[in-house]
């Protein structure tokens, strides 16, 4: 999970860039950077996806082991 959280932060980064931008004077300028940011925010997107994957499967892990004691 602690994985998972590191991962989160620099998306959650990224996302709030780009709404910092699009908040402002939309120009060809500032939707180039958010491009730029979209990018990486879906790079980024990808590792928390990666890392919540990781979460469940070892969630389920535990749900099954506990489920031997009920």
């Amino acid at each position: 999970m602690l994985d998972a959280r590191d991962q989160l932060r620099p998306f959650i980064s990224d996302l709030n860039d780009i709404k910092t931008l699009l908040d402002n004077e939309l120009t060809r300028s500032s939707v180039g950077s958010t491009r730029k940011i979209m990018k990486q925010a879906n790079l980024h997107g990808g590792d928390v996806d990666e890392s919540l994957e990781d979460v469940e499967k070892k969630l389920d892990g535990v749900s099954t082991e506990l489920a031997k004691y009920q």
